[in-house]
């Protein structure tokens, strides 16, 4: 996983266990390095969510809140995909359903929550506002149309998120686009981020800045580009 801090980069990399580590860069010229774990300060930690111990076999999962901080949303992949929403004061289960099998992302869209999926053939937005009644995830809005092999999504920790943005690979080539938080249409052109023949990626972005990060291969390296996050998306 990955988000940014300032003028830095936070990523957690499952190696040799899971290591969390700050990245700095002293400038566009200059390679991305290993930097001083100046983490952002925590405090009041407490566990949210009352997510139970799940038995059946998780692959991966996401998690995300609404701006105000008021209610959280889950989502598993694994044997039994599902995504909960959930009031973080009182653990009360808001929203849980089963999701189609494949790849998916939860991100903070304010006061929305977005989940990000991938069909196979296309990526596709749904939307859930945790304050209905009956919160679901339904409006759906395709993103990507192509059989994306690797994908990640996010937003900006701020009260009100610029965009969506969305980092994918199609046949080895790691585009970038952004797309708008309440209707899902895109803003803005598609980046081509490297053409390498890559297969994963990961961003990050605070609404200056978006860093995506993906795996080089055959070399199996991680390979970071920074880039302005208003279209034409300039290097910096």
């Amino acid at each position: 996983d990955l988000y940014s801090y300032g003028p830095s980069l936070v990523g957690l990399v499952a190696a040799e266990g899971m290591v969390l580590a700050s990245y700095a860069n002293p400038g566009s010229t200059q390679p991305w390095y290993v930097g001083p774990n100046q983490l952002s300060p925590v405090k009041d930690v407490r566990r949210v969510g009352g997510q139970p111990s799940d038995p059946r076999f998780v692959t991966r999962a996401s998690a995300a809140l609404t701006s105000d901080g008021l209610y959280g949303a889950v989502a598993l992949e694994g044997t039994t995909p599902s995504v909960r929403v959930f009031r973080v004061a009182s653990d009360e289960t808001l929203l849980y359903a089963a999701s189609p099998a494949g790849a998916q992302k939860v991100v903070n869209l304010g006061t929305r929550f977005g989940l990000v999926r991938n069909t196979g053939t296309a990526l596709v937005l749904t939307f859930s506002d945790p304050t209905d009644a009956t919160p679901t995830f339904g409006g759906s809005v395709t993103l990507v149309t192509a059989a994306v092999t690797s994908f990640d999504a996010t937003t900006a920790l701020v009260a009100t998120p610029a965009a969506l943005y969305l980092a994918y690979v199609v046949a080895g080539v790691v585009s970038f686009a952004a797309f708008s938080t309440t209707t899902g249409a895109q803003v803005g052109s598609t980046k081509t981020v490297d053409a390498g023949g890559e297969a994963y990626v990961a961003l990050a972005s605070d609404d200056s800045r978006v860093h995506v990060v993906y795996q080089a291969t055959p070399a199996n390296t991680l390979q970071v580009l920074s880039f302005l996050a208003a279209s034409p998306y300039t290097t910096t």
